[in-house]
């Protein structure tokens, strides 16, 4: 079957934390539950390897056709241009949902998948979209890199679309990680020529001394909790139309902390921090929280506000040392949209952190 990091995992068949009415408290069967049984998640470095992969897996090819969010980071666009994929994007509503009806007006005789994006941890409507899939014969890309936690009726996020990405590093603050997961056992095994090209090449990770230093540097610097050198080596450069210098697997350091990392804690955690920006921002009339409750097993990634005053919340979050920001860095195609509504959402959203 190829080249497998770890020992693999059944995501779909994971046992998810579940909530009691309190919303604070849960269980987890076991502490680290979503890293329990390792068959069909293959991990990289970042996402955007992932992907490539996964578009890879299920035929994507030179002049293919793909659909994507408008409301999405532009670094998605990398494995597309390395594939030499068309990319088209469709409208999301308020509640960041996909508008079926006018995705629908985007199908075509090359369309080949579908992608949406499990914004900030939250779940969208996977019914609906895998009926939709069905229906036009393409394939469903679930992309959750802010939902490592994050279940939906009791099932993980990341595990409904054919193939699906995580990215623990978001959630645990590693210098990389992230996974593609294979739902759809239609595409198993792995073909030879695709095990071949990305297990290979992804064996890259740590390559060379200088490779080493970066990543040990960086969690010497997370663990002493202070920056120990002014420039930031190990930050991945962004943007559409950069590329990894070449696909990698995630480090030992880093895929040590993810598996020791005990969830249940993580998931209390941030959804008590989430909890209490809902509070702060009832005080705030200039915030309004983009979701407007927590639902059972949300592990949200940020806490998203709508603002008419982003400049001064910015100014705030650095003031009191803390990271609110903006997100996410669209794709030119989308920005140069200004009528847009991905655009007009940029331009009031802001992320207040939970970490």
């Amino acid at each position: 079957m190829g080249f497998n990091l770890v020992n693999g995992l059944n995501y779909s068949a994971l046992n998810c934390h579940k909530y009691d009415e309190d919303r604070l408290s849960f269980t987890l069967p076991l502490r680290n539950s979503v890293l329990n049984n390792f068959a069909n998640i293959y991990f990289y470095g970042y996402g955007r390897t992932a992907l490539e992969f996964g578009y890879a897996l299920i035929g994507l090819k030179k002049g293919d056709e793909i659909l994507y969010p408008e409301y999405i980071c532009d670094v998605t666009l990398v494995p597309v241009k390395r594939l030499g994929l068309t990319v088209k994007f469709y409208p999301v509503d308020d509640g960041l949902r996909p508008e079926l009806d006018e995705v629908r007006k985007l199908i075509t005789t090359k369309t080949r998948a579908f992608l949406s994006v499990d914004y900030f941890g939250f779940h969208q409507p996977f019914n609906a979209i895998r009926a939709f899939c069905r229906e036009n014969d393409i394939y469903y890309v679930e992309d959750n890199a802010h939902g490592f936690l994050s279940c939906y009726n009791e099932e993980p996020l990341g595990s409904f679309g054919d193939i699906s990405i995580v990215s623990p590093r978001k959630t645990f603050d590693t210098f990389n990680g992230a996974a593609l997961v294979i739902n759809n056992r239609e595409l198993l095994p792995l073909p030879k020529q695709i095990s071949e090209d990305y297990f290979k090449c992804g064996l890259l990770k740590e390559r060379g001394l200088v490779k080493r230093i970066k990543v040990f540097k960086w969690h010497i610097e997370r663990k002493l909790g202070r920056k120990l050198f002014k420039r930031k080596f190990c930050t991945p450069r962004h943007g559409s139309t950069q590329d990894e210098d070449l696909p990698y697997l995630i480090d030992s350091l880093s895929l040590e902390k993810i598996r020791k990392a005990n969830h249940a804690e993580e998931i209390g955690r941030r959804r008590r921090q989430y909890l209490n920006w809902l509070v702060f921002s009832k005080d705030h009339e200039d915030l309004l929280p983009l979701f407007t409750s927590l639902p059972d097993g949300v592990c949200p990634l940020a806490a998203p506000f709508l603002t008419r005053n982003r400049d001064k919340w910015l100014k705030w979050g650095d003031e009191k040392g803390l990271n609110v920001s903006t997100w996410p860095t669209l794709p030119v195609e989308v920005s140069r949209n200004g009528n847009s509504k991905a655009v007009k959402l940029w331009e009031k959203l802001l992320l207040f952190p939970l970490v």
